[in-house]
């Protein structure tokens, strides 16, 4: 028997018993169910309940060999076990491991700019198939959600050429080699929003683009004050931008709408008023 909430091998796989489930709140658990995580939540596997001999609070499960089999080939590779509790609806994960679901075999440079690479990577999947899949290698990010003392928002319009059109965004910009997180976060709002920062506060990180692009973007919340317009930074030589300041109302209302519609913008903006308990 593990301790409280944990998943416990219970028996050989050639016995019938598979697997002890025990509930961490201490009541009745009164069901079991397998979940390969590669399928998320979809696709969980009911577990054969198995006698509990009168244990309160514990449910053993059992299942055909060949599930069992299949538990222990795939334990490195991400499958889980979960309980609902009787008095909790929500179902808890009590075992995660190996989320690693593929493996990367080698990989071939399509492309080298420097800061960040465009490479043809060869996976092997779980069933053993070989995939090939494009992946930038991005370089990570930080965003900054700027606050002018009047309490409105500085953001940039800017041209975007992956859409052919400007967008209203969050001043954001890749992090130089060596240089440090919160540096990069003050020079983007420097040189984008032309603010200086007072105080940054980390408020989270998102990625953006996982199925193709290793990019992390750190998100910070800042007190900012203008910059005169003559010691603002000079931008990169490919950047342009019109800086747009808003309220938080002006901004929920323009994502509301569809005006914002760029990802990390409204990402950042939610996580920034959760903190500020204006959700």
């Amino acid at each position: 028997m593990g301790q409280a909430g944990a998943v416990v091998i219970a028996g050989p796989i050639e016995e019938d018993l598979g697997l002890v489930l025990e509930s961490s709140e201490g009541g009745a658990v009164h069901d079991a169910f397998a979940i390969p995580l590669e399928f998320g939540a979809v696709g969980m596997q009911r577990l054969r309940e198995l006698p509990t001999e009168g244990e309160t609070g514990t449910l053993r499960v059992g299942c055909q060999k060949g599930l069992f089999v299949l538990f222990q080939q795939r334990a490195r590779q991400g499958l889980g076990a979960g309980v609902v509790h009787d008095d909790q609806p929500r179902v808890e994960v009590v075992m995660e491991v190996g989320r690693m679901l593929e493996r990367r075999l080698e990989s071939k440079e399509l492309y080298d700019e420097g800061e960040f690479r465009i490479v043809l990577a060869r996976y092997r999947m779980q069933d053993g198939r070989i995939v090939t899949r494009p992946v930038l290698e991005h370089p990570p990010s930080v965003l900054v959600v700027p606050e002018l003392p009047e309490g409105r928002l500085q953001l940039v319009r800017q041209f975007r050429a992956g859409l052919d059109r400007v967008t209203l965004e969050f001043p954001c910009g890749k992090v130089h080699p060596g240089e440090a997180l919160t540096d990069a976060a003050r020079r983007e709002t420097a040189e984008e929003a032309g603010c200086a920062v007072r105080t940054l506060t980390l408020i989270g990180e998102i990625v953006p683009a996982p199925g193709l692009s290793s990019e992390i973007i750190h998100l910070y919340g800042a007190k900012v004050d203008l910059i005169p317009v003559e010691a603002v930074p000079a931008p990169d030589l490919d950047e342009a931008f019109e800086r747009v300041a808003m309220t938080s109302t002006e901004l929920a209302s323009a994502i509301e709408s569809g005006v914002v519609t760029d990802a990390k913008t409204v990402a950042a903006y939610y996580r920034w008023a959760k903190q500020r308990g204006e959700d």
